[in-house]
């Protein structure tokens, strides 16, 4: 049992390649053309580089871990960046962002909507009279929701470098009350079955509390995007992708 994935980047990359997100967040942050604060930003594998393509660029991520590969990557790629380790509840640069975003569904781990007032407000805080505040999280699915307690279902298979295939399974059970999946992810390997299992608790957030949570910080949806296409939200899309500016 692997306590929490994020003390393992190396583990963390080769099950989660940066794709497309890449490409989504760096035309952001060009069409912004100013600096840019990722939340969350786990190895570097947006921000970097996003600083190589010549934007100022600063992280923040609770895991030392996580930091030290994102640094490590920096250092790879020759170019300097702010990395702080902190909780996107509370936090403070002394500078302000035209953009700040949080990739990857990381805004999840917000688990209470008291933690997602806090990150936004934060967010808020640290954002240009001109800035963008972007995230996204999934469109949660009913019918995935309502899967049966512990049962497990195929995630991905896919070839990594580090690791060779890699087949992820994972069961979940989650409670409506607080709107929490509590799920665990099951690793294996074509050596091992099971080689790592890891706990991996998010909150749910529906389209229609999203807009409300982000007045109280003072914030405006701007924007909803449906996947990192740009294609129209809708009732089916996987994701949530935000836009939003601050309400002055």
């Amino acid at each position: 049992m692997i306590a929490d994935l994020y003390d393992h980047p190396d583990l963390y990359d080769a099950l989660l390649p940066a794709g497309k997100n890449q490409e989504f967040y760096l035309d952001l942050a060009r069409r912004q053309d100013g600096p840019v604060l990722e939340l969350a930003c786990g190895t570097g594998l947006l921000s970097v580089p996003i600083a190589s393509a010549g934007m100022p660029t600063s992280g923040l991520d609770v895991s030392g871990p996580m930091l030290q590969a994102a640094k490590r990557r920096a250092v790879a790629d020759g170019v300097a960046m702010e990395f702080m380790q902190g909780d996107m509840r509370d936090f403070t640069f002394q500078q302000r962002f035209d953009l700040v975003f949080i990739a990857r569904s990381s805004l999840q781990h917000m688990r209470t909507s008291e933690d997602m007032l806090s990150t936004f407000a934060a967010a808020k805080r640290h954002l240009s009279p001109h800035g963008m505040f972007v995230f996204d999280v999934f469109n949660p699915s009913v019918s995935i929701l309502s899967r049966e307690s512990h049962r497990r279902f195929p995630v991905m298979d896919v070839a990594t470098d580090l690791l060779g295939r890699l087949r992820v399974e994972r069961a979940h059970r989650y409670d409506a009350a607080t709107q929490i999946s509590h799920g665990t992810w099951y690793m294996s390997t074509q050596e091992q079955q099971d080689e790592w299992v890891v706990p991996i608790t998010v909150r749910c957030i529906f389209p229609q509390e999203l807009p409300l949570l982000l007045s109280r910080a003072g914030l405006e949806l701007v924007d909803r995007f449906g996947d990192l296409s740009g294609a129209a939200f809708t009732s089916e899309s996987p994701k949530q992708i935000c836009v939003c500016r601050a309400v002055n």
